[in-house]
């Protein structure tokens, strides 16, 4: 059987591991921020101490790698020790920077190598894994994938293109973005949101839903902090008030070509 986040999830709270001695892997952390939907083998890092208390509790240790296999749970296993083949740091620091999606510690994708992920994702590809899309936005595909990504209401607000979908101005647009606080933002990248050269992050899920910070005076009028303390609201989405949009940015999404 296939993992899935919920799962994956489910199978965890009923572990009732120590919170502080293990985190979810990579493989579980591309589950937690949809990247993939399902996949073969979910690892847990686990710190020596519940590595060995494991070991005792009668979880068969595989002999190529040394992983220890959950009874039960074929597919799900438990590393400890050396994990520099794949991450960027030893496995008490990597519980210590963790994200949680539901309640669960979940590696931050900042931690893992480059070289690791791109051999997961050629995994994924192969086995016919669904990967992100690419479509027109309308005001119910923002809605719904907004409720999936489940932001912190006072850390984001939706900018210009949404704010039009919202307001019935335009219908569809080809791209959104959100303006994010720099705590945020920094949340999003420990979740894999892929970071460009110009400090843009691009949605794992959603390749043309981005989340940008700091500087955004080429198209609004306040800072970042200014534009979610002002929002207005749609369906319990926060949307940046157009009063703080700069006239010849609305223009250009509104009467493009001229």
């Amino acid at each position: 059987m296939l993992w899935t986040w919920s799962r994956l999830r489910s199978t965890v709270v009923a572990l009732e591991l120590p919170e502080d001695q293990f985190v979810v892997g990579l493989s579980g952390a591309m589950l937690a921020n949809d990247t993939v939907e399902t996949t073969a083998e979910v690892e847990l890092l686990a710190t020596d101490v519940l590595y060995d208390e494991l070991a005792r509790e009668g979880w068969r240790r595989r002999t190529a790698d040394g992983a220890l296999c959950c009874p039960g749970e074929p597919g799900l296993v438990v590393r400890g020790g050396e994990v520099s083949t794949a991450y960027l740091a030893p496995v008490d620091a990597l519980v210590a920077e963790a994200w949680r999606q539901d309640d669960i510690a979940v590696v931050s994708m900042l931690q893992v190598a480059r070289a690791a992920v791109q051999e997961f994702l050629a995994r994924a590809v192969e086995s016919g894994e669904p990967r992100p899309g690419r479509s027109t936005w309308t005001w119910r595909r923002l809605t719904v994938a907004l409720a999936r990504l489940e932001l912190p209401r006072d850390h984001h607000v939706v900018g210009l293109a949404g704010a039009l979908l919202a307001n019935g101005s335009l219908s569809d647009v080809d791209d959104v973005e959100l303006l994010v606080t720099g705590e945020l933002y920094d949340e999003l990248c420990r979740r894999g949101w892929p970071r460009s050269t110009d400090g843009v992050l691009t949605c794992p899920t959603e390749d043309d839903l981005a989340a940008r910070t700091d500087d955004v005076s080429d198209t609004y009028r306040a800072v970042v902090a200014e534009l979610v303390a002002d929002a207005w609201v749609r369906d319990d989405v926060p949307l940046v008030s157009m009063v703080r949009v700069r006239p010849e940015s609305v223009d250009a999404l509104l009467r493009p070509g001229r």
